[in-house]
């Protein structure tokens, strides 16, 4: 009996201002053991020269497309609108500064098909793009509900796929923190996330100073505006959650300080 087709992979990669980055995160994608995929690069208006490079990648591998928005509409609305355009059995996400391991989706796929998982996640790598180059290993618990959700959005993006059958039709909020919104509705609707066996990180996230979540500060002040006005949580189980929340971020950016300097950092092509 012959084996069924490999599934299509549709990837979204939102891409603002990523002339720098662009390049090396879909290179990572190009180097997938997982051929069959399609990515989908919108570029949210961007003046860097961004879409220009979309262009120039579309004509080398047809696997990829461009879709160029004419207003700047935020993470969300570009997200969203490769959503609409994603025809694979799974759906995965890339942000345009991040960069994946050459097994990552066929990892993943299987890890979902054996399971009939409906979200699966992996392990990540943190690390800076500039001195002292610092790298952090996030290995998130083995299942994710929405008790855990509360305390934390564990679950990396760049590192998430879905099953299109089940989540295709939900979309990011236009919010702050729209990916902890948009794993808030996921996990009402299916309860659970699980997390791809690996025994290295299957994505490399970066610390850049462009990062839109940067400022602490900020970043705090958002997730409590999900937990309350997004989530509805009253204030009491708020309150108690935005706790949780503020002493793991103060353990884990305590951590990451404390991390030796990195001599010669990782490149693109080092991440296997």
């Amino acid at each position: 009996m012959s084996q069924p087709p490999p599934p299509l992979i549709s990837i979204v990669m939102p891409a603002h201002h990523a002339h720098a980055t662009l390049s090396a995160a879909i290179e990572s994608v190009r180097a997938q053991t997982h051929p069959h995929w399609e990515l989908w690069v919108v570029d949210d208006a961007s003046a860097d020269g961004t879409r220009e490079l979309i262009r120039s990648w579309m004509r080398r591998d047809p696997r990829i497309r461009g879709v160029f928005r004419p207003r700047n509409g935020g993470p969300a609305a570009a997200r969203n609108d490769g959503l609409a355009r994603a025809r694979g059995e799974y759906i995965a996400f890339l942000d345009a500064d991040d960069l994946w391991h050459p097994d990552k989706l066929q990892s993943q796929w299987q890890a979902m098909a054996q399971g009939q998982w409906a979200i699966s996640y992996c392990a990540s790598e943190r690390f800076e793009d500039r001195p002292p180059y610092r790298t952090q290993l996030a290995c998130p618990t083995k299942r994710i509900g929405l008790p855990d959700l509360l305390a934390r959005n564990s679950i990396v993006l760049s590192g998430a796929m879905v099953r299109r059958s089940i989540l295709g039709q939900l979309r990011f909020p236009a919010v702050r923190h729209e990916d902890y919104v948009y794993w808030y509705q996921a996990l009402r609707q299916v309860g659970q996330a699980h997390l791809v066996p690996s025994g290295e990180p299957l994505v490399r996230y970066r610390l850049g100073a462009q990062s839109v979540s940067g400022n602490k500060l900020r970043a705090a002040w958002w997730h409590w505006r999900n937990l309350r006005h997004d989530f509805g949580l009253p204030l009491a189980q708020a309150s108690w959650c935005f706790a949780r929340y503020a002493w793991q971020s103060l353990a884990r950016a305590w951590q990451f300080r404390r991390l030796s300097p990195v001599a010669t950092p990782k490149t693109s092509a080092e991440v296997r």
